[in-house]
């Protein structure tokens, strides 16, 4: 099996990466992250109000 070299594999990343961002919409990619960035803040959220209960 022939090895590619680290430049070809990068040519082949980048080009994969300009074929996704013009030929996919980029908004289900956005929402996707925006819904995980808040389910992680509820998450940290939840466990603070968890591990402050008994302070007050």
């Amino acid at each position: 099996m022939w090895v590619l070299g680290p430049i070809v594999w990068i040519a082949l990343a980048v080009i994969v990466l300009v074929v996704a961002l013009f030929v996919l919409p980029f908004w289900p990619i956005a929402a996707g992250l925006a819904f995980a960035a808040l389910a992680a803040n509820l998450r940290h959220g939840s466990t603070l109000q968890r591990d402050t209960g008994g302070l007050v």
